[in-house]
């Protein structure tokens, strides 16, 4: 077992050339704060001032005078280290679910690089499994002997989707165009076969009608991305046809606001 005071200030060393490259100046741990993952290194000399960091894995042996790395390939420096976990938790403030202090971080007890118990300034020990939630000044902890859960916030209510209901609208009337364009050949009184002619722009336009006076709340693209009509633009007759012709009758539907 060791402390994380006890980490604290001790020297880096790389066992490839003998040489010393930080002081341990602080710890950083995994989201939930069950592990300790890197050591965040500072690095003070005449030449250079340098935050370097290590992950733990690395380390020989944390119990040692000092702590050493095969070479200094093991070092990640700060441009390069992403960040994705809970900084040093002491001096934090401890906090029950009832809301009562019960105290402060003053250490934290390692067993490797697993987190054992945080330590108090009572001196008292608090298991990391009964922590409920965490944050850069606070830790919310579960002091009854009863499993709890925090209940995050209600998903809002999403109203009806003005598009989704035109777009119900739109397949029914395109549904009808279809319909009139692949009517079934009829057959006279004197049995000579009739065509019924597919549906003319002008009836199409027409079942289109309900958009005139709209406007687009998106631009409406051809195929080849180009605008047939503009953002914000009144909807026509003339926009109407150009939607046929280009195929986009249904999705000027959807952009009519």
């Amino acid at each position: 077992m060791i402390l994380v005071s006890e980490l604290l200030s001790k020297p880096v060393i790389s066992l490839y050339g003998a040489s010393q490259v930080g002081i341990a100046a602080n710890i950083i741990f995994d989201k939930k704060l069950k592990k300790a993952k890197f050591i965040k290194l500072f690095c003070d000399d005449e030449q250079d001032t340098e935050v370097l960091y290590i992950d733990i894995k690395h380390i020989k042996n944390l119990a040692s005078d000092a702590l050493a790395v095969s070479n200094k390939d093991k070092l990640l420096q700060e441009w390069a280290f992403i960040f994705d976990g809970t900084t040093n938790p002491i001096n934090s403030s401890v906090y029950n679910i009832e809301g009562r202090l019960i105290g402060y971080i003053k250490d934290i007890e390692l067993d490797n690089n697993t987190v054992v118990s945080l330590i108090l300034n009572t001196n008292d020990k608090l298991l990391v499994a009964n922590i409920v939630a965490i944050s850069n000044d606070n830790i919310i902890y579960n002091d009854t002997d009863k499993p709890f859960k925090i209940a995050g916030p209600k998903k809002p209510k999403v109203p009806r989707n003005t598009a989704s209901n035109q777009f119900v609208e739109v397949h029914e009337v395109q549904s009808q165009i279809d319909n009139d364009i692949s009517l079934p050949k009829l057959v006279s009184p004197d049995n000579t076969q009739v065509s019924r002619s597919p549906a003319s722009p002008d009836k199409i336009n027409n079942l289109y009608s309900f958009l005139l006076g709209k406007i687009l709340s998106k631009p409406l693209l051809d195929d080849n991305q180009k605008i047939i009509a503009h953002k914000f633009s009144t909807i026509t007759e003339d926009t109407i046809s150009l939607a046929k012709t280009h195929g986009r009758l249904v999705q000027l539907a959807l952009y009519a606001d």
